[in-house]
């Protein structure tokens, strides 16, 4: 981000730096050559900005940008966009999952696909929440709390319960899914679950795994666990960093 209003990035390559492009860089296609920007018209922090947000509903536009030049391939309008929101690539960078808002569906919002080639959005309205992988070109991995709801044609939807608390998820290339889940606030003590296609298997972590990483190839995982809170600091626990090969 370049300026105030975090509305200003650059590409920093081999060769040095771009030039400054308009918008909020989110996310590179798995190969590097696109990048998901959003074009928010509310500036992020700096002069005119209010919160809780006043006036007219503003409506993001969500940009797939060349990496090397700034064209813009493919765009999506009214966008639900808030800072952290997933915006993520299909693993063959074909697609793109948002949520979109959709005031007139029975929830504000929609889980949309854009796809780069055509240019078009398929919307799936279900009550759907968070985005949080892709475990296949067409298999998308989504926060629900009403699983069994049709998909766009040509796309699968595995929902997530989110009853419980689940912290942190992380999706390799090969499809396995590793999410981070609390089981005791009381002693805060974490526990890390592993999605392997039909198989499950679920590890007592010795600290709270706040940031989890699948190597390229989705054989290891790396998990940073963040040590236990006390209110003395000569008693609290040290960070760790584990890897698990499941």
């Amino acid at each position: 981000m370049t300026d105030a209003t975090c509305t200003r990035y650059v590409i920093w390559t081999a060769s040095g730096m771009s030039a400054p492009r308009s918008g909020a860089p989110l996310a590179f296609s798995p190969d590097g050559t696109l990048l998901a920007v959003m074009h928010d018209p509310t500036p992020f922090l700096g002069e005119g900005r209010t919160f809780p947000p006043t006036g007219p509903l503003v409506k993001p536009t969500l940009d797939i940008v060349r990496t090397s030049t700034g064209e813009s391939v493919a765009r999506a309008d009214n966008v639900s966009w808030a800072y952290a929101t997933n915006v993520l690539f299909s693993p063959d960078g074909r697609r793109v999952a948002f949520l979109m808002r959709m005031p007139d569906r029975p929830s504000s919002d929609g889980l949309a696909i854009l796809d780069v080639a055509s240019g078009t959005v398929s919307i799936l309205d279900a009550g759907l929440g968070a985005v949080l992988g892709w475990t296949a070109d067409d298999r998308l991995l989504v926060a629900s709390q009403a699983p069994g709801a049709p998909a766009p044609k040509g796309l699968q939807v595995t929902a997530l319960d989110t009853a419980g608390i689940v912290d942190t998820i992380a999706v390799s290339s090969t499809g396995r899914i590793a999410a981070a889940q609390a089981r005791d606030w009381t002693t805060r003590t974490r526990t890390l679950t592993l999605e392997l296609g039909a198989e499950r298997e679920t590890l007592e972590m010795s600290g709270f795994p706040g940031i989890l990483v699948w190597s390229p190839d989705g054989s290891t995982l790396l998990a940073v666990c963040h040590g236990s809170w006390s209110q003395s600091p000569d008693q609290e626990s040290p960070d760790q960093v584990v890897l698990v090969r499941p």
